[in-house]
């Protein structure tokens, strides 16, 4: 039995990293990871997978992962090869084996949210600057071993640094701090950056979507987003006398992205209309806040638009084919980290919902509804996705597949016609309307 484990053992699959390229872009307080990994099988067996480990203080804040083939789709969840999570690591089923001998590169993107830490106990409205923290490992954490490593982080601009690790080969530019051609790691796997910065940390807990399909040529769809300023805790009290608007340590709008060809914008909270006329900017809808969103506090409110159908919908045959984004997205550009969301959808009544399909990085999960509308007679199919810890920067379509007879909509008219038209004659018939012309006789 020994020398048979011993035989397995000679034959097992050796993967080696022969480069890795890591790459964090701080954007405020999210934190956008790119990992770009070359490995080679030193083994004499093949093998189809590729496992990833993490720093457990970046596992814990970590968002969806996503590993592709080419870099370009690094943020496209619908390209990413199947990951499955294992005793707390992240194994890559490859596209083919990696033969013995053979090398391979995978890209692999991650987001993290409320990852930056802060030295700064407080902040008041005469002082809102927010003095951060953010630390990693020097190595690349991996099963394997690493020949050669280098790092690079942007986002920390020079002059707001106020103390970085020391003793080490670091190369810092205007915006930039990296190291390169890593390949024996200090005995102190750990580079640290403390900084400054006069910004707002945006982050969003929960964006709940609300879709209904029309196939009368109009769909409407709303979104309820619940938005925080993930800074430290605001100290004192707050009155718009003493309130300047000399920082940016707060906000008082946020970017939501809209589907194209979008129209009839509109933005509510718990105290009623926002604004009475929204516009587009560009590719995004500034939602306007009562007031500004300082550091530890949040603001809720709801938006929605009328966009027409066929961007949703198309046809193939008799199968009609729903595909959306899953969720509007807040902060489109620069990246945000959503915590939950949950996304609607409400199919004409008459419809049967053949194949729902999302990726499978974002761990989703779905289930099945009905939504009794005004003159409906047996209710609307709904379908409810929801997913936690994702980022508004990932590429995320959901698709769902439905049929309809084609003379429901036809009967469904045919039959309230007939029954309003019934119940006029009845309220005719009832109330003895005289609709008779009277005749009037000429006076001498």
């Amino acid at each position: 039995m020994l020398a048979s484990l011993f035989s397995l053992s000679l034959c097992a699959a050796n993967i080696r990293n022969t480069k890795v390229e890591r790459q964090y872009k701080i954007t405020d307080g999210f934190v956008a990871v790119s990992l770009d990994i070359t490995f080679t099988n030193f083994g004499d067996k093949a093998t189809s997978e590729y496992v990833l480990s993490f720093d457990p203080r970046e596992a814990a804040h970590m968002n969806t992962v996503i590993a592709v083939m080419n870099r370009k789709h690094i943020r496209n969840t619908q390209k990413s090869l199947v990951i499955k999570d294992q005793n707390g690591q992240k194994v890559v089923t490859l596209l083919s084996p990696l033969e013995p001998g053979a090398s391979q590169t995978i890209y692999v993107g991650y987001t993290i949210g409320q990852y930056i830490l802060f030295t700064t106990n407080g902040v008041t409205l005469k002082n809102l600057r927010v003095d951060c923290y953010f630390n990693t490992t020097i190595g690349f954490v991996s099963p394997y071993q690493t020949e050669e490593v280098s790092l690079e982080i942007s986002g920390i601009s020079k002059n707001s640094v106020t103390s970085m690790t020391k003793n080490l080969d670091i190369t810092q530019k205007s915006n930039t701090i990296s190291m390169q051609s890593i390949k024996t790691v200090p005995k102190n796997n750990e580079l640290y950056v403390e900084y400054f910065i006069y910004k707002a940390l945006p982050y969003v807990s929960a964006v709940n979507t609300s879709t209904h399909i029309s196939h009368w040529g109009i769909s409407k769809q709303e979104s309820f987003m619940e938005v925080h300023n993930d800074g430290p805790e605001f100290v004192g009290e707050f009155n718009r006398i003493d309130f300047r608007e000399s920082s940016n340590c707060y906000f008082q709008t946020v970017p939501v992205r809209p589907p194209a060809d979008s129209y009839h914008f509109w933005a509510n909270d718990e105290s009623g209309q926002l604004q009475r006329e929204i516009n587009l900017e560009d590719k995004d809808l500034s939602i306007p806040l009562r007031g500004p969103v300082l550091p530890s506090w949040k603001v809720t409110y709801t938006t929605g638009w009328t966009v027409k159908t066929s961007n949703f919908v198309r046809t193939e045959g008799n199968t009609y084919i729903f595909s959306a984004p899953l969720f509007p997205k807040p902060y489109a550009d620069r990246g945000v980290s959503v915590s939950h969301i949950r996304s609607e959808y409400v199919f004409p009544e008459g419809a049967e919902i053949k194949k729902i399909t999302y990726p499978q990085a974002i761990n989703g999960r779905h289930h099945f509804g009905q939504e009794v509308c005004n003159l409906d007679f047996k209710g609307r199919s709904v379908v409810v996705i929801e997913a936690d810890r994702l980022s508004s920067i990932d590429e995320t379509t959901v698709q769902i597949e439905y049929t309809i007879e084609g003379k429901y909509a036809l009967y469904k008219i045919a039959y309230l016609s007939a029954g309003f038209g019934a119940i006029f004659l009845a309220i005719v018939v009832l109330r003895k309307i005289d609709l008779s012309i009277p005749s009037f006789e000429k006076k001498n």
